[in-house]
């Protein structure tokens, strides 16, 4: 079936280095894995941008260093996601995150009610699970 009758392509691999966004958000390697997606046909021709119309199930793989992360923890759309507590929002320092590979942790910092919080994300074995796990010690 033609690409403009059902606007679906697929198997489609994205893979990139060094990637940045509009925004800031940056990563060192990134690569994405669909079986199908579904484009706007009209984005394709008219503003020569890939969008799509329906979500790609698949699998990604995002490989950060601290730049990146600290990127991360800061960008607008997370932001937004974190919560307000009692004491306080919680605000990232983006100036502080070191990655111990050899640990599987990442530890960063962050302020909240007029303190400095330090936060270790680590990973958990996940044992029977496909799916990695982790877990976020605040001290």
């Amino acid at each position: 079936r033609s690409l403009l009758l059902t606007s679906t392509v697929g198997p489609v691999i994205v893979k990139g280095r060094d990637w940045s966004s509009p925004l800031g958000l940056t990563c060192r390697a990134i690569e994405a894995n669909v079986s199908e997606c579904r484009l706007d046909m009209n984005a394709v021709f008219q503003r020569q941008k890939l969008v799509l119309t329906t979500p790609a199930l698949g699998k990604a793989m995002v490989a950060l260093d601290e730049v990146d992360f600290a990127n991360f923890l800061t960008h607008p759309l997370l932001e937004k996601q974190v919560p307000t507590v009692a004491i306080g929002k919680f605000v990232f320092d983006k100036k502080n995150v070191v990655i111990r590979e050899e640990d599987g942790h990442v530890i960063f910092y962050g302020y909240c009610g007029g303190e400095r919080w330090k936060c270790i994300l680590k990973r958990i074995e996940s044992g029977s699970s496909r799916s990695p796990k982790a877990s976020i010690d605040v001290s």
